[in-house]
């Protein structure tokens, strides 16, 4: 029962590892296990645990306060406590609280006292000018905010670049096993020669120096095919770095899992319309760029704020309860203004003026990113149409070069041609059919890029 039990996985599992690989299979395996992604996600996530430390600065506290005498005149003590909460907007503040006192104070300290059951009282704190729009809590909270986007633009431009070598490395692959083919064949024509050669060379038909050509062709071509092979088993363990399982563990690839066809170049063409627009409109570099962008204009912003008077405004109302001192009993409610004006401007008008370099130099930088990328579009889209009719023209190759080894292995067999002639037939039908595969690949390299420019996943 064990065997059979062991059989039937063993089977199962030669039945799933030869199944066809697909290039969507190996793109969605690298985009969620390839090691560089895994590491772009883990980035982001970092900054959003440094937004999160970065909006700490505003999360509510609660304070309290004992103050008792250890000596002295008057042993007055009071206890408190209150709940204060910072708010994003104009440096604001809103709190709360409770205090109560017992026992006497000098007149200096009568803001201690209070009735006999406490005092509450409730305030709110805010800038007008320096710090009102911006201060060094918001300038901060903001910067970080870029920083996580930039990050998520970053893992995005990471996928993006994985996949574009996910499916380079995929028809690289594919590629090398049609050639293996294709050379593997060209082996066996030399192979199977052999037999009726000999024949004829035992009948007189054929000098014996033809059995000693077709010996060395054997040779010539079993090195070619341990050369394709070679190149064949590196682009595969190169594929196997994007094909993972789902513990990110690297999986093997087999000629058994290769496509038994390829798709029809003429279905592979993409939709061009308008694709600088949409490269331009899509650009990770250049949405990273606006985002450093809105970093400076902050920095401006903290600068320009820097050079500001400080008037900050506190208004607070409170009301006693209980008995006690009537000069207690009525609600109390006052205002202050605290105001300080700068006297030397170093610090805003440097932060100020760096914000504004900054700007001007990302101006510049995005300025080239679109004509950069304007050029990378109209370069690739000649590529692929130079490329489009090279593969065509191999498409004839190989059509007239099969046609021409058909007629000349007539000829041979007739034996109005020889082995070299033939031989020279062979090759170029393989060559012809190597440059046609290549043209393919190329094309398959091609759609790669044009996905990479205009933001295009699988």
């Amino acid at each position: 029962m064990k065997i059979i039990t062991t059989f039937i996985v063993f089977l199962f599992g030669s039945t799933l590892s030869a199944q066809t690989l697909s290039e969507a299979v190996v793109v969605q395996s690298s985009l969620e296990h390839y090691p560089k992604v895994i590491q772009s996600l883990l980035r982001f996530a970092e900054t959003e645990a440094r937004e999160k430390e970065a909006l700490g600065a505003f999360d509510g506290k609660i304070l309290a306060e004992v103050d008792r005498p250890t000596d002295g005149y008057y042993r007055g003590r009071s206890y408190g406590g209150q709940v204060e909460k910072p708010l994003y907007y104009m440096n604001s503040k809103i709190f709360s609280g409770y205090r109560i006192s017992k026992g006497d104070f000098p007149v200096y300290d009568g803001k201690q006292e209070t009735l006999s059951r406490g005092e509450s009282f409730l305030g709110l704190s805010l800038s007008l000018l320096r710090s009102s729009f911006i201060d060094g809590y918001r300038y901060k909270s903001r910067m970080v905010e870029q920083e996580k986007r930039q990050a998520r633009l970053d893992a995005d431009q990471v996928k993006m670049e994985v996949q574009t070598l996910a499916l380079q490395s995929y028809w690289t692959w594919v590629a090398k096993g049609e050639e293996l083919k294709v050379y593997e064949e060209l082996l066996s024509l030399a192979e199977k020669r052999v037999q009726g050669l000999n024949r004829r060379v035992r009948s007189g038909d054929l000098a014996p120096i033809y059995q000693a050509e077709n010996e060395q062709y054997i040779l010539k071509r079993k090195v070619d095919l341990k050369r394709v092979e070679a190149e064949f088993q590196q682009a595969g363990f190169y594929l196997s770095l994007f094909y993972r399982d789902n513990r990110g563990k690297t999986l093997p690839v087999s000629r058994a899992q290769l496509p038994k066809e390829r798709p029809a170049l003429e279905h592979l063409i993409p939709s061009l319309t308008e694709p600088y627009e949409k490269s331009v409109k899509r650009s990770l570099s250049l949405r990273k760029m606006e985002s450093q962008l809105l970093q400076a204009q902050t920095t401006k912003e903290q600068g320009t704020n820097l050079l500001l008077p400080k008037l900050d405004l506190k208004a607070e109302w409170s009301r006693d309860h209980g008995v006690g001192p009537e000069r207690l009993a009525p609600d109390e409610g006052r205002v202050m203004v605290n105001l300080e004006i700068p006297l030397e401007f170093r610090k805003g008008e440097g932060l100020r003026q760096q914000g504004l370099r900054q700007m001007e130099s990302l101006k510049s930088q995005m300025q080239l990113e679109k004509e950069k990328l304007k050029a990378e579009v109209e370069s690739l889209l000649f590529k692929i149409k130079n490329n489009r009719q090279i593969y065509e023209f191999s498409k004839d190759q190989v059509n007239l070069a099969r046609k021409l080894v058909v007629a000349e292995r007539k000829k041979f067999q007739r034996g109005a041609s020889d082995l070299i002639l033939l031989n020279l037939r062979e090759e170029n039908l393989a060559q012809t059919r190597v440059k046609n595969i290549e043209a393919y690949l190329k094309q398959q390299y091609f759609l790669a890029e044009i996905r990479q420019l205009t933001l295009e996943f699988l």
